[in-house]
């Protein structure tokens, strides 16, 4: 039976209006990041969804319980530690400009579309390694249901790009815009249409 993925990313933070890395810090949604994650909750309400997971970290479930607001079902969401953001390690807080000054190898090698990891953090293979074993196992038992999963920037892509079998040094080239969703079919367990990519109504 089909099982429908909504992959969503959180709402505008106060380091993404800053161009700052936020990866394992619990950054806070802007007022423009509530308005996001509620016009994504009314974008979704043509779906119901029937289970939810989510990051730990707190614009993830901020943005998840906007969107249940929108479900007519009483939702619980399922917190998921290895769905955190990728560990940004000595680059945590900086801007682009900032790393490109203290880690010149790092933007080196990011421009030959490689895969390193942060300095003390982690790469896309590693955010892939942990999350996409728990992926599969909520597709494995949600037979015929639709899940919702609110998470992060680079989260994302390595879900998308792991079912899509992009290599990890490319799929920071899929798009993540805040609170945009990303819709994924599976029927029997496997990849069976990709609907959207980076659909971001607000």
């Amino acid at each position: 039976m089909k099982v429908t993925l909504l992959i969503v990313r959180h709402g505008q933070t106060n380091f993404n209006l800053e161009h700052r890395m936020d990866g394992l810090n619990d950054t806070i949604l802007t007022d423009k990041g509530i308005r996001q994650a509620e016009a994504l909750g009314n974008f979704l309400s043509r779906y119901k969804i029937n289970f939810v997971y989510s990051s730990p970290l707190s614009r993830a479930i901020k943005t998840a319980k906007s969107i249940i607001k929108y479900q007519t079902a009483d939702l619980i969401i399922n917190s998921i530690d290895n769905f955190k953001e990728i560990n940004c390690g000595k680059c945590t807080g900086l801007t682009r400009s900032e790393v490109e000054v203290r880690f010149p190898e790092l933007i080196k090698e990011w421009n030959k579309n490689t895969d390193p990891p942060f300095p003390d953090g982690e790469n896309l293979q590693d955010v892939e390694s942990r999350a996409i074993p728990i992926v599969e196992n909520i597709v494995s038992k949600h037979s015929g249901k639709t899940i919702l999963i609110s998470g992060h920037g680079s989260l994302n892509v390595a879900i998308i790009g792991y079912f899509l079998q992009i290599p990890p040094a490319l799929r920071f080239k899929i798009r993540q815009d805040n609170c945009c969703v990303n819709i994924l079919e599976f029927e029997d367990g496997l990849l069976h249409f990709v609907r959207g990519i980076n659909i971001a109504p607000q």
